[in-house]
């Protein structure tokens, strides 16, 4: 097989592997008896596939750790790749791959921390930086209702959005910018009237920045430059730190403010207010892919930004819901 066939095939394997779902790589999958295979078995194929895919863009028994990472593919297959190196201690990893245990350790730190591109542009005597996900959003929207938004994620966009709206917290001189709006929406049918999807950019209420700005940066920003940034996780004190009562003061400042722009929805807050709220993505990331099977009657996981929370100034409520099935 050559590359592109791996690829698909391993793509295939990895998210619809279970059962075989995707007509035009059944064949390919029961050829390779993927079917009768045990989840052991299953993880050395899918390593095999990920070692072929490799071995030609790659030398990946060199001992020169750093170039073998930053060479390699870096698209949605390289994610898989990536949770390989996340769960796997780096002595196993790095004898199932075959590769020196130095290139297993880096490509662990590596993938610790998740692809980022980073985008320059200059207004007149302002220059405006751009954070963007390197791998795309794939399996997220976000739709406007007029009243309120909803929000559609899998586990993986659910996980890297809470992991950027925690950096836009401590990224208070960015735009962090998530291009949702083009993408598929999930397989279940959506409310389709007087709705639109947009993209999303989260930043920090210092910038004091105009939304009407946005179309001419946006047109001027190029394939960026890609930097390892290093995603905050979900964190274990996340709820414990928030003074719920606080929220509610006259005083409180650090509430969301919304603006709609060049079909761009623009969230607006504190640094408080976003690392406060970036549990809701984490929430549905780590127990959405669990509770929809065993609720098939009603597989419906979902969270939401309301406003009875004490965190939306002049902003609209947002719902954000799991979806684990989705048109390609």
């Amino acid at each position: 097989m050559n590359s592109p066939e791996v690829r698909t095939l391993l793509k295939a394997a990895v998210h619809d592997g279970n059962d075989g779902r995707q007509a035009g790589k059944q064949g390919e999958l029961r050829r390779l008896g993927w079917m009768s295979l045990s989840a052991l078995g299953r993880l050395r194929l899918a390593v095999d596939l990920v070692r072929h895919v490799f071995a030609e863009h790659t030398d990946l028994s060199s001992t020169n750790s750093s170039r073998s990472v930053r060479d390699a593919p870096a698209d949605g297959f390289a994610g898989c790749c990536d949770t390989l190196a996340a769960e796997l201690p780096a002595a196993i990893l790095a004898r199932v791959l075959g590769v020196h245990i130095r290139v297993a350790v880096q490509w662990q730190k590596a993938s610790a921390g998740n692809w980022a591109t980073i985008h320059q542009a200059r207004l007149g005597s302002t220059e405006f930086k751009v954070i963007r996900p390197a791998r795309p959003l794939a399996h997220a929207v976000l739709i406007d209702h007029d009243r309120h938004l909803d929000t559609y994620l899998d586990q993986d966009a659910a996980q890297r959005i809470g992991g950027l709206w925690k950096l836009a917290a401590s990224s208070p001189r960015s735009l962090v910018h998530l291009p949702m709006r083009g993408n598929r929406g999930p397989s279940h049918e959506l409310p389709e009237d007087g709705t639109r999807q947009l993209d999303l950019v989260l930043l920090h209420h210092s910038l004091q920045f105009a939304p009407s700005r946005w179309k001419e940066i946006r047109g001027r920003l190029g394939p960026g430059r890609p930097q390892t940034v290093t995603m905050p996780g979900a964190g274990h004190s996340d709820e414990a730190v928030i003074d719920h009562e606080a929220r509610h003061y006259q005083e409180n400042r650090d509430l969301f403010h919304q603006h709609l722009h060049a079909d761009t929805l623009f969230m607006t807050g504190s640094a408080k207010v976003f690392r406060d709220t970036a549990r809701h993505f984490f929430d549905v990331a780590r127990n959405g892919p669990g509770y929809v099977p065993v609720h098939p009657s009603y597989p419906h996981f979902c969270t939401e930004l309301h406003s009875n929370d004490g965190i939306l100034g002049d902003a609209r409520e947002i719902h954000i819901e799991y979806c684990d099935q989705w048109d390609e």
